[in-house]
């Protein structure tokens, strides 16, 4: 078998495996669960939910693009959807340790995809809103910040841009240098792209003229 057709089969095996991952949870069989989704994560990629954690979600994008008979977007798509299911499991379990790495890697990938291909990024809206709720409670990487407002402004949900940047900027000092990402620098791009737009667009993402004035200058300290 041809190595697109294996990993496309794999991909439609996947549509059945997640109800029967959920049938474990329901009945109580966690470790069967993680065992079940680590099979399908090896043979997509090679590694386990664990190891795949690891990597940053840019080294996982290069490696899904380095094979091009395959569309990236498919395996991205279904392994964010594992990851969630992953974290999910681990957050019933009450192991956080393991639940918000896979949260996070899942968020960055489904961000990735509605970035490449915008006419549809809203369709993403759903499960990016469900997870970036989730992780509100904790502190995050820079760069997942950075991503979650790119996400939100492109799809002009601008009030839910603004609450990201100012959950990245009461974020911890450590969290702040984890990436390049500045996010005063950011906030500050953000609002005067904002201003480039019409009171209406900015209405519609509940976030008026004035607000987007008075938090620019703030953030300046003008």
């Amino acid at each position: 078998m041809k190595k697109q057709d294996y990993v496309l089969d794999l991909i439609e095996q996947l549509k059945g495996t997640i109800p029967y991952i959920l049938d474990m949870v329901k009945s109580g069989n966690y470790a069967e669960a993680h065992d079940l989704i680590d099979q399908v994560f090896r043979e997509l990629v090679g590694v386990s939910s664990k190891g795949l954690v690891r990597l940053t979600d840019e080294d996982i994008l290069r490696e899904l693009q380095s094979d091009a008979q395959v569309a990236w977007e498919d395996k991205a798509f279904y392994l964010a959807t594992l990851l969630k299911e992953d974290a999910d499991i681990y957050e019933e379990q009450e192991q956080e340790d393991e639940s918000i790495p896979r949260y996070n890697t899942a968020v960055l990938l489904l961000i990735h995809i509605a970035l490449n291909d915008p006419e549809r990024a809203g369709e993403y809206k759903g499960s990016i809103t469900e997870i970036s709720t989730i992780l509100e409670e904790y502190e995050l990487p820079a760069r997942t910040y950075h991503m979650l407002m790119r996400y939100f402004e492109l799809i002009g949900d601008y009030a839910k841009t603004e609450d990201i940047l100012y959950e990245w900027l009461d974020a911890e000092p450590q969290a702040l240098t984890a990436e390049s990402s500045n996010p005063i620098e950011a906030g500050v791009a953000f609002y005067e792209r904002l201003l480039q737009k019409s009171d209406v667009e900015l209405a519609l993402g509940n976030l008026p003229r004035e607000e987007v004035e008075s938090a620019l200058n703030e953030l300046t300290g003008d």
